[in-house]
Order: structure tokens, then sequence, then C-alpha cells
């Protein structure tokens, strides 16, 4: 079989679908690589029949079918790999000029090769058969082990025990995510920015400001299934500290003890399409997006290929992520028709990178690939620290104006005052190393935006300056559901990327 059939442009054709999921599987979900699959095949098969007028032989089509695809989904790489010359990075566009030059040399070498040689050639389409199968089946090997090997990570139950009998005049609760948002000081320090002008905005609406916030965590999974479930991850749940899939937290964060708690009392659901798959809350009795986007996995997967610089689709990348953030902004304050009591999670990936808004909301985009990276990942994709902190401000000027818009269209839509938190998963990351903990600069990066919109809190001595997002829902269900909680201390834990789970406290070690 393996003589006779051409089956390794498609499945070359696939391998790097596959690789990219398999690298990838621990914060990713499956569904996500059925399109791109479809589409690598597609893809294959048209080059596989367009090149019959160029090479007649199906055996020798296919090598070079083969030689295509894999170039193509190489690019990305290639490109990766000459950036790290400052001339190339200054000059972009000759990185793709050097790949083509380099492409059209060899397809035509292989095209001459190919025309000359008048016997079948048996041997190779075995070995690239066998060769692409492999590749395939390793991948599949790595992304099984990865999905089936996954520990079941069960929660603590927690059996809140309240009093509280539903009203008709229940608070919609708003929680309003700005990932990577950083505190009043730090943004004086390191970014420049005096952002007096929002706070008092926010406090002349009612707000209170914790001016000495910390995020619980460096990073947003994290936080977020700590703040939705109110506990520490290392309570909620007994993790192996050197295990690197993220999936058990994305699905305590879905999974959260907030919304049935809230359910119990008549309080429908509501979530936004955010952008960043591991921190979708899809479970939800009403969840909207801006019709047509590209997945964070679909993002990178682009990247590898020519496409985004033939169609010009790292623009639409960017314009994309535009349309997400405003759609979700317009959006929060026009949910009348959805009748309260409701909960509203609205996780905006602003001003966290990518900037692509300018202070004014002019698009901004860079001319590298779209990405969601921060900290040092920014960097080691091209750009500077002084590249982030200017973007970084310009972003976080027009969201800030933005969202204090939306909330006193919020206030004033509501029938009845609604509680209303809004919050940075986290810090800003200029400074951080997701890999070191020496040298990242973690009082950037835990310190936080955090105000709350609490109407007729009675122990109003309960908001802290340095309240922390742990407490943040123990608060309002012990004030306004009677749920028998308290309080927890404030500890701050730092996280690696690769080791999710390895909670090293930095709590002392933050003025």
């Amino acid at each position: 079989m393996l003589k006779r059939t051409f089956i390794h442009p498609i499945l070359f054709a696939l391998f790097p679908v596959l690789f990219l999921y398999a690298q990838n599987a621990t914060e990713m979900r499956i569904g996500e690589i059925f399109l791109p699959i479809f589409l690598a095949a597609i893809l294959a098969a048209l080059i596989y029949f367009g090149l019959r007028f160029v090479v007649r032989e199906p055996d020798k089509r296919a090598m070079l079918s083969s030689l295509i695809l894999l170039s193509f989904f190489s690019y990305g790489h290639f490109i990766s790999f000459l950036d790290k010359s400052d001339f190339i990075r200054h000059n972009h566009h000759l990185a793709s000029y050097l790949f083509v030059i380099l492409l059209a040399t060899l397809s035509y070498g292989l095209i001459k090769f190919l025309r000359k040689r008048k016997k079948k050639l048996v041997g190779v389409t075995v070995f690239l058969n066998r060769t692409a199968l492999i590749l395939v089946l390793i991948q599949l090997a790595v992304a099984a082990t990865t999905i089936f090997g996954r520990d079941n990570i069960s929660k603590t139950d927690l059996e809140l025990s309240t009093e509280f009998t539903a009203s008709e005049n229940l608070p919609d609760i708003y929680y309003i995510i700005l990932d990577g948002y950083g505190r009043a000081d730090i943004l004086k320090e390191q970014y420049n920015y005096d952002n007096s002008e929002f706070l008092n905005g926010l406090k002349e609406l009612g707000f209170f400001i914790a001016d000495s916030s910390y995020s619980n965590y460096c990073a947003t999974v994290q936080s977020l299934a700590s703040s939705l479930n109110f506990d520490y991850l290392h309570t909620l749940a007994k993790f192996d500290s050197e295990a690197f899939d993220r999936t058990p937290l994305s699905k305590m964060m879905i999974n959260n003890r907030l919304f049935p708690f809230l359910k119990k009392f008549g309080y429908k659901s509501v979530s936004f399409e955010s952008g960043h798959t591991p921190a979708h809350l899809d479970k939800v009795d009403y969840y909207f997006h801006p019709g047509a986007t590209l997945s964070e996995f679909q993002n990178i997967l682009i990247n590898t290929t020519p496409i985004f610089h033939l169609l010009n689709i790292s623009r639409s990348q960017f314009a994309m992520h535009r349309t997400r953030i405003s759609y979700l902004i317009d959006k929060i304050p026009d949910l009348n028709y959805i009748s309260s009591p409701k909960i509203v999670f609205g996780h905006l990936i602003s001003p966290h990178p990518p900037f692509v808004f300018g202070e004014n909301g002019e698009p901004k985009q860079r001319s590298w690939p779209f990405a969601f990276s921060d900290g040092d990942h920014y960097t080691i994709q091209g750009g500077t620290k002084e590249e982030y902190i200017s973007g970084y401000r310009g972003q976080l000027k027009y969201i800030s104006k933005q969202i204090l818009s939306m909330i006193k269209k919020i206030i004033a839509n509501s029938e009845n005052d609604p509680i209303i938190i809004i919050q940075g998963d986290h810090g800003p990351g200029s400074e951080l190393f997701w890999q070191s903990l020496p040298n990242t600069n973690i009082k950037e990066r835990f310190s936080i935006l955090n105000a709350y919109y609490l109407p007729g809190l009675k122990n109003k001595e309960l908001l802290t300056a340095d309240l922390s997002p742990v407490n943040s829902f123990r608060l309002i269900l012990r004030e306004y559901f009677r749920a028998d909680l308290e309080l927890l201390d404030n500890h701050q834990y730092f996280t690696t990327r690769t080791r999710p789970y390895k909670f090293l406290e930095v709590t002392r070690e933050l003025p």
C-alpha cells in the first residue's frame, strides 16, 4: 500500500496542525483542531492536483507537493529565526523575499531533477509515506498522552450555609476582568502614567478602590480559578507540583462555585468570548461572541504560514481583537432584555498585549505576527521593553475611558443598583520572566486595579486597601447573601509557565 499510495502530502499537511496541538494540548481544546485539519487536507489536495500541469507523474507530483506543504507551514519559523537579526527585524519584508527565493530555488531544482528522472520513485514514495505517517502518529500519541493522562482534579466540596431567601430586588452582578491592569502607583512609577482621572471617575460613581491590592496569582487562569471559587488553589484541590497541564485549572474556572450558588436564587449566568481559550467561561446561560473570530490556537497556526503576509491577515487578526474588545464594552450595558437577577462575567484581554489600540482608540498593529505574548515572551517574539511600556500605556489610556463610559451606562440602565467589580487578574509584565522568579519584578506583576461598587453595604470596614481577589466574592456572598464565609488572609503565589501548580509564595517579598 505504501508503494502505490501517495498519502504523504496529506500527512505532511496534517503534521504541523497536530504538532502545534500536541505542544499546546495542555491549554487548548481539542475541538479547535477540527477546522484546521480539514482545511489542511483540502490545501494538500489542491496543491497536488494543481501541480499536474507542472509534473504529470503522480509520485513525482506528490514529492513536490510535500516540499511545498512543509515549506508553507515552516514559513513562520523561518521568519522568527531571521528576526533575531536587528537588520531583518527592521526590514521585515526582506525575510519574506528571502523565503520566497529559497522556496523557488528548491522547487525549481526539484522539478528539474524529477523531469530528468524517468523511473518511478517507489523507494522515495515509501520513505516519505512512512516518515509522514510516523510523524503524525507521534503527535497523536503525545496529544493522547496529555489528554488521557490528565489528573481528574476534583474541588473540595463547599456547602455554603445561608439563611438568605430570594427577593424580587436581587442586584445584578458584574465581574469585569481587565487583563493585566496595574495599580495606580505601578503605572506612575514604571509607565509614567497618572491614572487619577479614571480612578476619580470611578470614585465619583461610588466605587471603592483597594489601592494597595495585589493579585493572588501571577497568571490569568490561576487567578480566575481562585477568585471564582473564592479560595486558594492548593486548598481547593490537590495538585502535582510537577504537572504542566493547565486544563484542570480551566475546568475549575468553568465549573466554579460562584455560579451554582447564585443560581439557587434565580441568577442567570452571562459570559463573553475573550479570545483566550483556557479562560472561556462558556458553560453559561448566555454566551456572546462577535461573530467570526480566530481562537488563540488558530492565530498561532496561521502565524506559522505565509497567510498572514500574503493575504495581509495579520491586520485582520489585530482587527478581530479590536472588534472583540469593543463588542464586549458595547454589549454589556445593553443586557436589559435578560431578566434580572444575572451574573455577568466579562474578560477583556486589555491593556494586556497585543496592543491594538492607541491612546485615542486609533488602530495599532505590529509588523510581526499577532499573539497574546506577555512578559519575556513579548521580547522573545521581537518586541522591546520600551515598546511594551509605550503600547501598554496607550492602550490602557483608551480602555480606561471606554470602561468608565461602560460602567456609567450599566448603572444608568439598571433598574436596581448593581454590584460591580472591576479587577485586574494580574498586573503588567514589562519585567516578567515566566521561568524566573528572581528576575521578575513581582511588585509590578502582582499590583492590580481592584474596584468595587457595592450599594447598600453595611459593614464598610470590610473594604480594606489590601483586599485581594480571593476575598471579592467571599465578601459579597457573606454581606449580600448571608453566606457563612470568613475573609481569608492575603497570600500571593508565583508560578512559572511550565509548572503552573508549583506555588511559590511571595507574600513577604511584596512591600
